[in-house]
């Protein structure tokens, strides 16, 4: 095992000799035999790392005793932390499972961060990616889902998912190993743990070979996966434009190409849809614009030529300031303001996002604000006439979904500018014009 242990480390670069490991250690037969291999390989800085969940109470401290005392056997440094999982997991609404995960993995990172350790090891092993699979097969998954556990993912490390349980604990009983047993392990309330009970064998007596054959095919899988990214990449670039964080898909594009439903999902997945909403989207191409679907962060509509993906963003609140004011910072955009008397060789510039209105006929005070329906404006070359702003937007066909994140900049309840479209007839600069308000409106890059 030993042999087997060492040439997968060395077939997948998982780490370099000489170098600064932590290991998260249980205290369970996984966790300690990881130990007892990477200790007897010599090659490596090892310290350990503990969590204390303190869900099983006198268990959960023997645990912390045990690891200690075998952190001082192999005499290596050793890091614990308490954790009241119970109210974290409460506080924010997660099971406990998830709500261990998430205390663990900040906490070894922040051990990483703190003693400049580059990778953490597991001890996940064959039949922890088995149970892996199958539960993101019950559940519902992409292609990544039947990777199952990686080697190598970001700066965790797995060497022991070349061995199965059954040889770990030959391992560790010919070496006279000795490990805790978590009681928690026997409940099939976890879904690992009936998936561990009750699946696996049935599908050991269909294969006993079984860990070895999951381990070739969901090697197989995540190969072809690393292809199929590559397509998804490529036709990601030929259908996708994205403008200020508006995200614009060529219909035409979608509409033509092969297995576009699989590839649309790999893309929108991202963005909080799921593959029956891709169904739904794939079935609109060809009706009339305007079908909307919600994600929890996003908004994606139908339009005429695109389907148009956009954030869902709170309405900004009001923002009030002086006219003469020479900047206005929000978190999402900014508005440079610069007055000028007008010259006989004054200029417009054509970008959109530059406006230039007559500064006397602004109120002293100016208001940016989102469009609400009921509002209407003097669009420019109207000569005054009134339009309602959702018509104006309808001709210029704004999608549904970025209607409401269009600002307005007012003077009193008068709307100057449809910023970025638009200055109302009313402000604009005429030959009795003396001063002039020039404003610019720049987004700021979300990161």
């Amino acid at each position: 095992m030993l042999d087997t242990v060492r040439k997968y480390i060395a077939q997948n670069q998982l780490f370099e000799e000489l170098q600064n490991l932590l290991l998260a250690v249980s205290g369970g037969v996984d966790s300690v035999v990881l130990v007892d291999i990477l200790h007897r390989f010599q090659s490596y800085s090892l310290s350990i790392a503990h969590c204390n969940f303190q869900l099983r109470g006198k268990e959960s401290d023997e645990d912390e005793t045990f690891v200690a005392n075998l952190a001082r056997e192999y005499q290596l440094p050793l890091f614990v932390k308490k954790f009241d999982t119970q109210e974290f997991a409460s506080k924010n609404k997660l099971s406990i499972q998830v709500a261990a995960r998430q205390l663990r993995y900040a906490w070894f990172d922040e051990i990483l961060l703190s003693q400049q350790i580059p990778l953490l090891v597991t001890a996940h092993h064959q039949n922890d990616n088995i149970e892996t699979v199958i539960y993101n097969l019950a559940k519902g998954t992409g292609i990544a889902g039947l990777h199952g556990i990686l080697p190598k993912n970001g700066n965790i490390v797995r060497p022991l998912l070349c061995v199965s349980k059954e040889e770990i604990l030959q391992y560790a009983s010919a070496n006279q190993l000795v490990w805790r047993e978590d009681s928690s392990n026997e409940s099939d309330k976890y879904s690992r743990n009936l998936i561990r009970h009750h699946i696996i064998p049935i599908l050991k007596q269909l294969n006993p070979k079984l860990e070895n054959t999951f381990q070739e095919n969901t090697e197989k899988i995540h190969a072809v996966e690393n292809i199929f990214k590559n397509v998804v990449n490529e036709f990601k670039n030929r259908v996708l434009n994205e403008i200020n964080a508006i995200c614009y898909l060529d219909i035409e594009v979608i509409r033509k190409e092969s297995e576009n439903q699989i590839k649309l999902y790999e893309i929108l997945k991202d963005f909080g849809f799921n593959y029956s909403q891709i169904k739904q989207i794939i079935n609109t191409l060809d009706s009339e614009a305007g079908k909307l679907f919600t994600s929890h962060t996003h908004t994606l509509v139908k339009d005429r030529k695109h389907l148009v993906l956009a954030p869902i963003q709170a309405k900004n609140e009001a923002i009030k300031f002086e006219k003469k004011s020479p900047i206005v910072t929000h978190h999402n955009f900014t508005l440079e303001l610069y007055i000028f008397s007008k010259s006989p060789d004054f200029q417009f510039s054509t970008d959109a996002n530059i406006a230039y209105l007559d500064f006397d006929k602004l109120s002293e005070n100016l208001t940016v604000r989102n469009f609400e329906h009921g509002d209407e404006f003097c669009p420019l070359g109207m000569k005054g006439k009134k339009k309602k702003l959702t018509d104006f937007l309808n001709d210029l066909k704004i999608p549904l979904n970025l209607k409401n994140q269009v600002l307005l900049l007012l003077s009193d309840k008068q709307i100057a500018w449809v910023i970025g479209h638009r200055i109302d007839d009313r402000f604009k600069i005429t030959e009795k014009t003396q001063t002039v308000l020039e404003v610019r409106y720049m987004i700021k890059q979300q990161s």
